[in-house]
């Protein structure tokens, strides 16, 4: 069908005094290939994606660092201890992390919703000029940070017209937002 699936197996014969040689995958794609749904879960292994064209991509890692750099309409990316960078076009985009940082630097005025989860690592979400902001943040000692003008509305800060909704739960990571 339309699935590729790696998956990674240890050796059969481990010898305690042996280490086994660092493993690296590069899977290329051609430039123009758009893919519907695109999902890749991690354990202890840095991700890098560049490029890539997709309507949803989805990232899952436990102590990994991911990088991405894409265009697609939906992007999820969940974290336990890996810092998170993402760069790109989006519509959507959902970003969970318990103990990294994540710096999100967002290109074009389509994205219309962003959510962050973090326990203890800070977030900072970079907005192009053009694109205005409704802000939420529910928070135990995090605090949100922005130099932008902003207007509060019922709780929220508004920035420009608004349009993009920015909801941010933490426990005691910082939400920052700023203009590129």
């Amino acid at each position: 069908g339309n699935t590729l699936i790696i998956k990674y197996s240890k050796p059969k014969l481990n010898i305690g005094f042996v280490s086994t040689p660092n493993k690296t995958l590069q899977v290329d794609i051609p430039a123009d290939w758009e893919c519907g749904s695109f999902q890749l879960t991690t354990v202890s292994a840095g991700v890098s994606i560049q490029g890539l064209q997709a309507d949803k991509i989805a990232l899952e890692g436990v102590s990994a660092a991911c990088t991405v750099e894409c265009n697609a309409k939906e992007v999820s990316i969940s974290t336990v201890s890996g810092e998170v960078e993402f760069f790109g076009e989006v519509q959507e985009l959902e970003c969970e992390s318990v103990s990294g940082e994540c710096s999100i630097r967002l290109l074009g005025t389509t994205v219309q919703k962003i959510n962050l989860e973090s326990v203890s690592g800070d977030m900072t979400v970079t907005l192009p000029d053009g694109l205005g902001f409704t802000v939420e943040l529910d928070s135990t000692s995090g605090d949100l940070h922005t130099d932008l003008p902003t207007d509060n509305r019922n709780g929220k800060l508004v920035y420009g017209d608004g349009s993009c909704q920015i909801d941010a739960e933490t426990v005691s990571g910082d939400v920052n937002i700023n203009k590129q």
